[in-house]
């Protein structure tokens, strides 16, 4: 049987994570948004546009991704829950 239960160390990690993207993103601060992947990424955003998922050098996606940033709105909110608590951070610019 599958241990199921996380480790709270790992699980904010990940939080922090999720809200270090988010902020960088909406700031617009690509140097930030660049330092929360790995060298090689996964992803799949293809439901949002097409052409947008497989691997891609973070380099790369970052250099895609901060043009459409460039001209519009951005609001992201990141809701972490854990088994031990609930957090959110928004963050909305212009």
């Amino acid at each position: 049987m599958t241990d199921t239960r996380s480790n709270p160390a790992d699980e904010l990690a990940v939080c922090r994570t999720l809200y270090r993207f988010a902020a960088a993103v909406d700031l617009r601060d690509w140097t930030a948004y660049r330092d929360v992947f790995t060298d090689e990424i996964d992803l799949d955003y293809s439901s949002y546009r097409p052409g947008s998922a497989g691997r891609f050098r973070a380099d790369d996606w970052v250099e895609r991704g901060r043009t459409p940033f460039l001209r519009a709105w951005t609001r992201l909110s990141i809701v972490c829950i854990t088994r031990s608590s609930r957090s959110m951070a928004t963050w909305l610019t212009s």
